[in-house]
């Protein structure tokens, strides 16, 4: 068997059962049963070596470092924070490292807006419009005006459901139409 370590990592060993059973990535053995082996690996360290040219120019200290935050989708950044507390309100927190330091980046959900509207706007009314937390249910619903039935919701011109009462799940903001049609 041959474990291959990805950039940034050392193979360690192979161990079956918690242990260890070889310190060689290419490991040779006779099979005489089941057997389930681990490839260990550890990350590398990083080192940063600093000096000053000339040296009797000045000195150098820590090092300057970014965090950066990328929140997922349905997401907003909320702020950088150490030991609770609040260190940045930026996503990309310049730093001079003197020090171990351990940052958790806070995340809180985006609001969702929903607007709907109605085509043709005497063909009827809608109602669920508004602001959700991203993930919560909504229910939008079309209630035609005399003389009109409902057909479909649409986004950006493609149908979405055909119910006039439609429930979905917010992730993103949305634009609905409730399209109408004279009887």
């Amino acid at each position: 068997m041959t474990a291959t370590a990805n950039s940034g990592y050392t193979f360690t060993n192979w161990t079956q059962s918690g242990s260890i059973v070889s310190h060689s990535a290419s490991y040779t053995f006779t099979v005489s049963a089941n057997r389930t082996l681990v490839a260990n690996f550890t990350t590398n360290p990083v080192t940063l070596t600093m000096s000053a040219l000339p040296s009797t120019g000045g000195t150098t200290s820590g090092a300057s470092v970014t965090a950066k935050a990328t929140p997922t989708t349905g997401y907003t950044f909320t702020n950088w924070t150490e030991n609770g507390t609040i260190v940045s309100h930026l996503a990309n927190y310049f730093f001079t490292l003197n020090s171990n330091r351990t940052l958790v980046a806070n995340f809180t959900t985006s609001p969702v807006t929903i607007t709907m509207s109605a085509s043709p706007s005497t063909g009827g009314t809608t109602s669920g419009d508004g602001t959700y937390a991203s993930g919560a249910s909504v229910t939008v619903t079309a209630t035609p005006k005399s003389g009109y039935v409902f057909t479909n919701w649409t986004q950006s011109g493609s149908v979405v459901s055909t119910s006039a009462s439609y429930t979905f799940t917010a992730t993103t903001n949305r634009t609905l139409v409730a399209n109408f049609t004279s009887n």
